[in-house]
């Protein structure tokens, strides 16, 4: 689990800082979860991937401060749940499907495609001066709240 979750942002970052250094300009995204900002025990139990989505964060908020006064941005997306290949197990069994989507403020789990807006937005120039600290996390919409959602009906 860390070996890709961590290590591969971490590696990734590090050879793409070397030409962002030289250049003293750069965008670098990573991809967190919300899972990485707070547990996931009220849905199910992994210990080990929050932990290393959390561990992201935490390296995204470090880049970001140790290079901003180089021109390089480093932030991280915190998606909720997307339907992708690697989630479509779980999500098409309508009972887990019902019981995430309770806890989903907009009802429904998000596309995958929904992500490239959040990250286009990071890596054009209109993200230049957003943040309000270097090595921002970006939650983004329809992620999981800690209770169910108003007006669902969602069992734990």
């Amino acid at each position: 689990m860390l070996d890709v979750d961590l290590d591969g942002v971490f590696f990734c970052a590090r050879e793409a800082l070397k030409v962002m250094v030289r250049q003293q300009s750069g965008k670098i995204i990573n991809i967190a979860s919300m899972w990485g900002l707070a547990g996931s025990s009220s849905l199910f139990p992994a210990p080990a991937y929050n932990a290393a989505k959390g561990a992201v964060v935490n390296l995204t908020r470090e880049l970001g401060l140790e290079y901003a006064r180089q021109g390089i941005q480093v932030n991280a997306l915190c998606p909720g749940f997307y339907q992708t290949s690697l989630s479509r197990g779980a999500i098409d069994d309508p009972q887990v499907r019902a019981t995430i989507t309770a806890f989903i403020p907009m009802g429904r789990i998000a596309q995958a495609a929904e992500i490239k807006g959040p990250a286009l937005f990071l890596a054009s120039a209109a993200s230049d001066y957003d943040r309000p600290d270097p090595g921002n996390r970006r939650r983004l919409p329809g992620q999981v709240t800690g209770r169910p959602a108003r007006g669902s009906s969602g069992s734990r």
